[in-house]
């Protein structure tokens, strides 16, 4: 059933002779005059394409009955030029978010305030099924000024309900408080179309242990390795083996770290790079068997997968260690480059036939 079929359905009496649909400012002025059969609802659009940042479906027709728009009017103090305007607000309204009382409507924040500064906002009843025909339609159930909008959002937010992001640029033109978290989500800075707080919670987590250094004991503790310094020289060697002298002493310097971790290649292929082979192989169906360590990193960061993510960016030179903890014997910048893998296995000198 095409565009025209659904309006038909719906009321036959705005399809024009010519095959096309009377518009919703024409249909408003016959509801002024007296002549729209207020029998049927009014249609402000054939299609949602401007309620595409809520929902992909965009063949519902938007619709409006009668007795809504006379409310808006008569409790709301709305008239009938801004209604006719309704598809257009909604196009360039600033976010919604589900409503805490019925699980299929959505309030529209506009970018639109009252005489009084407050927010302007839609309420949209989506897939409500209407007629004999069933026909899926989007609903405007009303368009008023909303006082304490602020308090609606958080308490909304705090439901872990869901919010979708449009023309968040122009936030601050309704002008209104929000906690910080829900600031952020809504913000450019954040770039999720749609969110939970349940979601921005999870990504403030990551970003918090994102942004957090390892240092050297625990980087070389994810590999079973610790290290001592004595004489000023740095030895590591496994953690329940108390045989310094087996591993070559390294200076207490940016160079001798760096040489340091440059020597752990066997380290990484028995802690992480076997492992991750495994995976990608299994979970994902990667051919990984000529795949380099550089390779299968790419692949996780590609698609977005949190397989060893905590400690490869350091081997590949994307994050620093914090070497804080060496700073009473010597003196050097307070993060380093601690290493970067070459860009073939042949380079590294490791087999490049992961068994499988």
């Amino acid at each position: 059933m095409n565009e025209l079929d659904k309006i038909r359905r719906i009321n036959k009496s705005i399809i024009k002779e010519n095959g096309t649909i009377e518009s919703f400012d024409k249909q408003l002025i016959e509801l002024m005059s007296g002549r729209y059969d207020t029998r049927f609802p009014m249609v402000i659009s054939s299609n949602s394409k401007c309620l595409d940042y809520i929902n992909s479906n965009i063949t519902n027709p938007i619709l409006i009955n009668v007795s809504t728009v006379i409310k808006i009017k008569e409790k709301h103090d709305i008239g009938y030029a801004f209604v006719s305007d309704s598809e257009e607000m909604i196009q360039n309204s600033i976010f919604a978010f589900d409503s805490l009382s019925h699980d299929t409507s959505k309030i529209i924040v506009l970018n639109e305030v009252d005489d009084e500064n407050n927010p302007i906002i839609a309420v949209v009843r989506f897939n409500k099924k209407m007629g004999r025909d069933a026909i899926l339609i989007n609903e405007i159930t009303s368009i008023y000024e909303k006082e304490r909008l602020s308090n609606l959002i958080e308490k909304t937010y705090n439901a872990d309900k869901m919010f979708y992001k449009n023309k968040i640029e122009h936030i601050r033109s309704i002008g209104f408080s929000l906690p910080k978290d829900v600031e952020y989500a809504l913000s450019e800075n954040y770039d999720r179309a749609c969110f939970t707080k349940s979601q921005v919670k999870r990504d403030l987590s990551n970003i918090s242990q994102s942004d957090k250094k390892l240092t050297l004991k625990e980087f070389m503790n994810y590999f079973n390795l610790t290290y001592k310094i004595i004489d000023d020289n740095l030895y590591f060697f496994d953690s329940e083996d108390t045989n310094i002298e087996t591993h070559p002493p390294y200076d207490i310097d940016e160079i001798g770290i760096a040489n340091l971790i440059n020597d752990l290649n066997g380290y990484y292929e028995k802690y992480i790079f076997k492992d991750l082979s495994l995976k990608l192989a299994y979970t994902h169906h990667v051919d990984t068997s000529n795949m380099n360590y550089i390779q299968m990193y790419e692949y996780v960061k590609t698609h977005n997968l949190d397989y060893y993510m905590d400690i490869m960016p350091y081997l590949f030179g994307e994050k620093k260690l914090n070497i804080e903890e060496l700073n009473d014997n010597t003196q050097f910048e307070e993060y380093i480059d601690v290493f970067e893998i070459s860009k073939t296995n042949e380079e590294l000198d490791v087999e490049s036939d992961l068994e499988i």
